[in-house]
């Protein structure tokens, strides 16, 4: 308790005399390291029973806001990655923060577009800054501002995932997500490379296929955990952005599936610590929208899904699909339209037209299945 009744004392002086904390920033940077590293969650920096309270979490980001050159500071590259990565957190006051502190950098190509990109951390003028911005011929000639587009894009990263306050439909958290969606997908592959990357941030250590037989993926043990809201997190963000960006996410399919694979194969316990039924359900339709658009590159996964997913739900077929098509039937019937896919109903599991079959004889079963 001594200890944290310093820790906030120094704090509070830092505040006040800022050029101390910049001078003893050895002192400084790694508390700040510690208390926002990228493993932790944005429930963790707002949580009541951690050791450092929220506002004084914000009064910390406040105070390297405050910083003559933190070019200078100790490990410097590491508080400015930091700082990238709380721009991606669904808090708009850690937000807006993160923004001030990136901007005391003083880098020219960011502080020439310093109200566009505070206008996106506006309510009011968010929706009329992104329209601007895809119409803003001086953005798309600076394709290689290497420092500026990061920015925009973990803004509204953490935009997309951030809950409104507001019950307007105009504000609504569905809404921001198509807009920031729209923008997305009309910016060259390389910046929804980034885009994709700021997704896949938290999985970096996930890495859970085994591809030693390059015919014949599996699934193997992974040590390394993920929060459970993050790959939920993900896995709803995912099935938007297919819906959007549809083919351009499918030259990316690897790095993708190996988080959708880890999410997926972990969804049974995440449902039963949080959720109900509908997050498998939520995979599934996203494993549709793979399915829609399959190629040579899906061939070795197609033994592991089979194996991890989909053969042990292939018996319940008809029982989840009783009331309306689960996302199951819903793949099969997929691939029956496609001269490319069909032969995936019978290759891997012989037993899937008999099921389909069965599902479909059921006396019980709605006319919305059948169709």
């Amino acid at each position: 308790m001594v200890q944290l009744n310093i820790e906030h004392m120094l704090l509070k002086i830092s505040l006040e005399i800022p050029s101390l904390a910049e001078e003893h920033s050895k002192d400084l940077v790694p508390i700040f390291l510690t208390i926002f590293s990228q493993d932790r969650n944005i429930e963790d920096f707002c949580s009541s029973n951690s050791e450092w309270s929220y506002i004084d979490k914000l009064n910390l980001i406040t105070i390297f806001s405050k910083f003559q050159n933190p070019k200078s500071i100790f490990n410097s590259e590491n508080v400015y990655s930091t700082l990238l990565f709380l721009l991606t957190q669904g808090d708009i006051k850690i937000q807006n923060l993160a923004l001030n502190s990136i901007l005391s950098w003083k880098f020219p190509e960011v502080l020439n577009y310093e109200n566009n990109l505070r206008n996106l951390l506006s309510t009011l003028k968010f929706r009329n800054e992104l329209t601007d911005l895809m119409q803003e011929t001086c953005l798309h000639s600076n394709f290689k501002n290497q420092k500026l587009i990061p920015i925009i894009l973990r803004i509204l990263y953490g935009r997309m995932i951030s809950r409104s306050n507001s019950s307007s439909k105009k504000h609504s958290l569905s809404t921001k997500r198509d807009v920031i969606l729209s923008f997305v997908s009309v910016l060259p592959l390389d910046f929804f490379r980034i885009f994709l990357n700021i997704m896949l941030e938290p999985f970096n250590k996930i890495d859970c296929i085994d591809k030693s037989n390059s015919n014949a993926y599996k699934l193997k043990n992974v040590l390394e955990h993920v929060n459970q809201k993050k790959q939920i997190g993900f896995c709803t963000v995912l099935k938007e952005v297919l819906k959007h960006v549809g083919s351009n996410i499918m030259l990316y399919l690897s790095d993708i599936l190996n988080v959708h694979f880890y999410c997926w194969n972990n969804s049974e316990s995440i449902i039963k610590s949080f959720y109900d039924k509908k997050e498998i359900n939520n995979n599934e339709n996203i494993t549709l929208k793979y399915a829609k658009a399959i190629s040579h590159e899906w061939m070795p996964y197609m033994t592991l899904l089979f194996a991890e997913f989909i053969n042990p739900k292939v018996k319940y077929l008809h029982i989840d699909s009783l009331q309306e098509p689960s996302g199951l039937l819903k793949i099969f019937s997929t691939w029956s339209e496609n001269i490319n896919t069909l032969h995936f109903l019978y290759d891997y599991n012989k037993e899937i037209i008999l099921e389909i079959t069965k599902c479909l004889s059921l006396p019980s079963i709605k006319e919305n299945v059948l169709l």
